[in-house]
Order: structure tokens, then sequence, then C-alpha cells
């Protein structure tokens, strides 16, 4: 007998990363476009600075990244957020690629230490 399927968490039950994030990238696509071209569902969060639309995903190296959008920011696109002590350009490759996000659509980069 197989198990039910795993009941959705809450949209405000955004599973974030234990470790400091900082913000790497901006990819031009919205979060509905993520949805319909991936599948990936975003909860209703909020930050500091305003109610998003975000999402944690676990990519196939381990690591896990946040996507989101605040929905104050009329700049198109969600921010890429990842671990501020890891590289951040391996962070943005492994999650452009599993994504399927055309490199031309990083419009923002963070500095790098």
């Amino acid at each position: 007998m197989t198990e039910p399927p795993a009941k959705p968490a809450e949209p405000t039950a955004v599973p974030w990363p234990y470790y400091e994030v900082t913000a790497i990238a901006v990819l031009a696509i919205e979060p509905h476009e993520l949805t319909t071209r991936a599948g990936i569902q975003f909860g209703d969060h909020y930050t500091d600075l305003d109610n998003c639309k975000a999402t944690a995903l676990t990519l196939p190296s381990g690591r896990q990244v946040v996507l989101l959008k605040h929905r104050g920011n009329p700049t198109p696109g969600v921010q890429l957020h990842g671990d501020l002590a890891k590289d951040q350009d391996e962070q943005l490759a492994e999650t452009v690629v599993f994504l399927g996000v055309p490199e031309v659509e990083v419009t923002w980069r963070g500095a790098v230490d």
C-alpha cells in the first residue's frame, strides 16, 4: 500500500535556510512564470522589507537557495538569495541550470567579495 501524497505546506510556511542568506542575483522571470515553466510553487511570506512571494529550493548539489518577489518591488523578476558563506557564482550557475533559465535572464548580480 502506498502512502498518500504529502500535504502541501501552508503558504506562510516557507522553510528559510538555517544560514545567513544574501542577495545573489535577480532573474528576469516572475513567480507565476516559474510555476508554469518548472512547477515551482511560491508561498506568501514577510521579510523586513515587505510582503513577498517566496520559495526555498534544494538544488541537486544539496545547496538551498531562496527565490522571492516583494509585493512593492516594481522591478521585474525574482531575487535569488543564497548562502553568504558559499561561492555566489556557483550558486547562481547551479540555480539557472536547475530552473532552465537562460543566462541572459540574469539582470543583476550581487557583489562578490
